[in-house]
């Protein structure tokens, strides 16, 4: 999603994060522990996305681990998937997937394991570099969920 959604330079992201989060924040940040935030192009949705990750800040620098849900915009699916992969990546550095927690989901049969859907999906990675900014210590566990029509 770099440089179509949000910048593609490390030094301008990480401006405009840091910009979309200061201007968001009207006060001491909350101890929200759950976001809904939009996931369109920073232009779009950067400043509404910045409010709600300025709330939930406490939490997310606190976190070890940080469950992202998503919908599958691009391809239709029944379940929650997971991907494979071990990493995603953004200009701000590298998330591991908390590969552990989507194995064991994946045991009790709550998701499933499906790379197709998170190719081209941006839902879940327009998200990201919002919480690399407060926090680079914990792992992912991106999930998509959809409603074949």
């Amino acid at each position: 999603m770099a440089g179509t959604f949000y910048p593609g330079n490390e030094r301008q992201l990480y401006q405009l994060v840091r910009e979309l989060l200061d201007n968001g924040s009207a006060g001491p940040s909350i101890n929200c522990k759950a976001v809904i935030a939009p996931h369109a192009r920073y232009i779009y949705s950067g400043p509404m996305a910045a409010e709600a990750f300025a709330a939930a800040q406490i939490a997310i620098k606190k976190a070890a681990r940080i469950v992202i849900v998503g919908p599958a915009h691009f391809t239709a699916i029944r379940e929650v998937v997971a991907p494979s992969m071990q990493a995603f990546q953004t200009p701000l550095g590298e998330f591991t997937v908390d590969r552990d927690c989507i194995d064991l989901l994946n045991r009790q049969k709550l998701i499933e394991i499906n790379d197709r859907p998170h190719i081209p999906e941006h839902s879940l990675k327009v998200e990201l570099p919002f919480i690399q900014f407060m926090s680079t210590d914990c792992s992912i566990v991106p999930l998509l969920a959809g409603c074949e029509g």
